[in-house]
């Protein structure tokens, strides 16, 4: 059984939101029940994709997230999208999969095809949660790709969002507003090779404090690969020159440590990140642990 999980888009509480679809993808395996990883008060509606009548879901922090059984094998596309004009789920948590005993492992890596829209963090009464996406896929082993199609504003934690995910995946954060993220740790802990736009982030939120970017893509002992790091030497090169150039006009960025895991650089007068990197460690405190030049 393969589970794709599709999410509508929330744009803020008027009767057109239910126009948008919020795409999210998930997959599972044969006869089994899914959980969807949501944490926390929770209101929208969800269409299993396998004939059943579409299910409304209102239900308080106090219960588990939404169960659903499958009763032959195939390719499931679970639609989310508003219920009435309101669309909440305060967090992306695949701690949320827990009530189904033996099978929650077994749950969490049917999923495989993510692709999200709005609606995240999103509380009743109004206001946000600023931690969505903390701890978000962990050990989600079947996943290869996530795309964030836009998020909630003032994300402040991304910590440990993909630890210890099996598979080599392609992650689209180009939607992601990284402004306010003040802490990136561990956010592609063994992870292996990650395909990503990373260069094109805005570090706004970095500050004087040199956790915030340690273990980012350390490849721990508990690690299924053989090497964590970014895909593209050129992407991550681009990344030293972004956080370069924004420490050379930004006081606070000091003494920061980036364990970037087995990633490469590429160095050349195009993408001058050699220069980017020393500049970073004798000017700045930095302590940056790599795979050295590509």
């Amino acid at each position: 059984m393969y589970l794709n999980l599709l999410l509508g888009k929330n744009f803020g509480g008027d009767a057109s939101l239910t126009e948008t679809v919020l795409t999210y993808v998930v997959t599972g395996a044969s006869n089994q029940t899914c959980q969807l990883p949501f944490s926390g008060s929770q209101r929208y509606v969800v269409d299993w994709d396998d004939g059943s009548a579409t299910e409304t879901i209102n239900q308080d922090y106090t219960v588990n997230a939404p169960t659903h059984s499958y009763s032959s094998n195939g390719t499931y596309n679970i639609t989310i999208s508003p219920s009435g004009r309101s669309l909440e789920i305060p967090r992306f948590r695949s701690s949320a999969i827990k009530s189904l005993g033996a099978n929650n492992q077994a749950v969490k890596n049917a999923y495989t095809t993510i692709v999200i829209g709005g609606g995240f963090g999103l509380i009743r009464g109004g206001g946000s949660q600023d931690d969505a996406f903390r701890s978000a896929f962990v050990k989600m082993n079947g996943l290869t790709s996530v795309t964030f199609e836009s998020t909630p504003e003032r994300q402040t934690d991304v910590q440990y969002m993909f630890l210890r995910t099996g598979s080599d995946k392609t992650v689209d954060l180009t939607k992601f507003d990284f402004r306010f993220v003040n802490n990136y740790k561990g956010m592609f802990q063994s992870a292996g090779v990650v395909t990503t736009n990373i260069s094109k982030w805005n570090f706004n939120g970095l500050r004087n404090n040199n956790l915030e970017m340690i273990y980012m893509f350390l490849n721990d002992s508990q690690s299924a690969h053989t090497e964590t790091k970014i895909a593209s030497s050129d992407e991550y090169g681009r990344l030293l020159i972004a956080i370069s150039n924004y420490a050379d006009n930004n006081s606070g960025i000091r003494n920061i440590t980036m364990n970037m895991g087995d990633s490469t650089y590429t160095a050349s007068p195009e993408i001058p990140s050699y220069l980017a990197k020393r500049n970073l460690i004798d000017n700045y405190g930095f302590t940056i642990v790599d795979g050295g030049r590509a």
